[in-house]
């Protein structure tokens, strides 16, 4: 296995400024779902997140604004509904109508490993019923495609796009991307 990460981040920009709270919330849940995934990956747990929002600061004549808020976490985990709630609660409590926000991002930081998760003398958690169905989706994802399987909260449709400009060709993957000659 590969040397465990110090941190785990997933952040795209909006292929457009977003402005409603509800699509920067989808894109939001679609990162939190994102690091989980990683973390079950590599046989991690998280401890800490960062849930951050940008404006473009190379545009002077829109507003700037880079909220971020880190947040602890009670237990270790790795459980996509568990990621995707706190982000998205964290997400509400810097988001701030009137800015024209181009990027959003989360970063999962004081990562251990699974199986050593430290508990609570006083307060119980028992995760096992995340963990299937976390492992689940995984299992589902892996055989039918990314994003066939995913929590509501990432939407059903996406009313926002990641800014793919400099997306490579797919000339193996695509048929759409083959090269034609004449």
């Amino acid at each position: 296995m590969a040397e465990r990460s110090k941190g785990i981040e997933s952040s795209q920009s909006f292929n457009t400024y977003q402005t409603a709270l509800e699509q920067i919330e989808e894109a939001t849940a679609m990162h939190a779902a994102t690091v989980a995934l990683k973390l079950r990956q590599q046989r991690s747990m998280a401890l800490t997140l960062t849930i951050y929002l940008r404006t473009n600061k190379h545009n002077i004549t829109h507003d700037q604004h880079y909220p971020s808020i880190t947040v602890k976490v009670s237990f270790a985990t790795n459980s996509t509904q568990e990621l995707t709630k706190i982000c998205v609660q964290a997400l509400r409590a810097i988001w701030q109508p009137g800015y024209n926000y181009l990027k959003t991002g989360v970063r999962a930081t004081g990562i251990i490993p699974a199986g050593e998760v430290q508990f609570n003398l006083f307060r119980g958690y028992d995760n096992s019923k995340q963990q299937k169905l976390s492992g689940l989706l995984d299992e589902i994802n892996a055989r039918y495609g990314r994003g066939v399987l995913r929590m509501a909260a990432e939407g059903y449709e996406k009313r926002w796009v990641m800014k793919q400009k400099f997306l490579s060709k797919q000339y193996t993957t695509d048929w759409r991307d083959i090269v034609v000659t004449k």
